[in-house]
């Protein structure tokens, strides 16, 4: 079976971990790395044993299919120009900043048969898993995280959250076509937790 060549572009504290896991898989050839910082770039890909790649065109005829872990107001650029090329593609969440790059990137990958995932991966946290075989009947959850949340992280949540709980989609007029998408919750965190 022949190896898919992957890269990482945005080698930072998250892509540096990308690296990391994919310079262990079996399946994959870690090849190369692009940052804007050259000297990152530099030590990340002597670490895992990738090229340093001065471009992104470059990177783009190295791999196969990459992971983008830049600034999130580069992902969409970064993404667009890579699907262009038909590579695969893994983008460290948030996808893009709004909801219309969003789709244009999900468009054009459809459109060349691509993969285009978002990395959630609290969504494959084991304790997260093993919590919700466990708890069916939560009366709160508790979440504690190193970085304030901002008033408009919240102001989304609570519009999620009522959405959810009302079954529609939640009107936010800051969004391009003013409306959250209807995701729904894990069953444990569905379960009488309140909005806010």
């Amino acid at each position: 079976m022949k190896k898919v060549r992957v890269g990482v572009v945005g080698v930072g504290h998250i892509g540096s971990n990308h690296a990391r896991i994919y310079a262990e898989l079996p399946h994959a050839e870690f090849v190369a790395v692009f940052d804007i910082d050259p000297a990152r770039a530099a030590e990340i890909s002597a670490k895992y044993k990738a090229k340093a790649a001065g471009s992104l065109d470059e990177f783009a005829g190295m791999v196969d299919a990459a992971s983008v872990a830049t600034p999130t107001s580069a992902h969409f650029p970064v993404a667009r120009d890579l699907l262009a090329r038909g590579k695969h593609l893994l983008i460290e969440k948030p996808i893009t900043e709004n909801t219309a790059d969003a789709r244009e990137l999900a468009q054009l990958a459809t459109g060349k048969r691509l993969v285009l995932q978002v990395g959630h991966v609290e969504r494959f946290n084991p304790v997260l898993s093993a919590l919700e075989q466990r708890l069916t009947h939560p009366r709160f959850i508790e979440r504690h995280c190193q970085c304030p949340i901002t008033f408009r992280q919240r102001l989304h949540r609570q519009h999620y959250l009522q959405s959810h709980q009302s079954g529609t989609d939640a009107q936010d007029p800051s969004l391009p076509g003013g409306r959250l998408p209807l995701v729904r919750l894990s069953r444990a965190k569905r379960r009488n937790l309140p909005p806010g």
